[in-house]
């Protein structure tokens, strides 16, 4: 019978995390391309979140630009960015043309082993927190913002799958 110890199974989920991972945050798909940019179409959000934790450097710096529009609709206050998504993220992180899916980060850091199953030798990677999944649904399957950008992540290259095989491999026991 052969046998793929659970060390490395769980090994090569990890292995196959850090690779989406470092991937993603270099700007390349699952596929190995660049990420398609992020827009510079006019970006609203409640006037709220524009000003809340995390986001007041960004607004700040919005506004000294003017960048930044105000609008009401059903009686609440809105803000619009003038440069998008684009726009914001730069004055945010000071990386607007690097598309890498981490606003605060929080999705990627969720990505983990969820789930080592010696007996069908499989490893099942996942995201830790549901808001997480998400975020990654909308990129990968739905699309994300307005424009419905698909940006999909979630898988590895055929260098990368070589990689993660390799490990498996030095996993296999033979038994009689």
């Amino acid at each position: 019978m052969i046998r793929i110890d659970g060390n490395a199974l769980r090994a090569a989920g990890d292995l196959a995390v850090e690779l989406i991972v470092s991937r993603t945050l270099e700007g390349r798909d699952r596929f190995g391309r660049p990420f398609a940019p992020y827009s510079t179409r006019p970006y609203a959000l409640p006037a709220g979140a524009l000003w809340a934790q995390g986001s007041r450097t960004a607004a700040r710096r919005l506004k000294q630009q003017g960048q930044i529009g105000y609008f009401r609709r059903q009686g609440k206050l809105w803000a619009i960015v003038k440069g998008g998504y684009r726009a914001y993220k730069e004055a945010r992180l000071g990386q607007g043309n690097q598309v890498n899916l981490t606003l605060t980060g929080s999705m990627l850091r969720s990505l983990r082993v969820l789930r080592v199953d010696e007996r069908e030798g499989s490893v099942t990677i996942g995201f830790g927190r549901t808001d997480a999944a998400e975020k990654a649904y909308y990129h990968v399957v739905s699309g994300a913002g307005p424009s419905r950008t698909i940006r999909d992540f979630l898988g590895l290259t055929d260098e990368e799958l070589d990689r993660v095989a390799e490990v498996i491999a030095r996993g296999i026991r033979f038994e009689l």
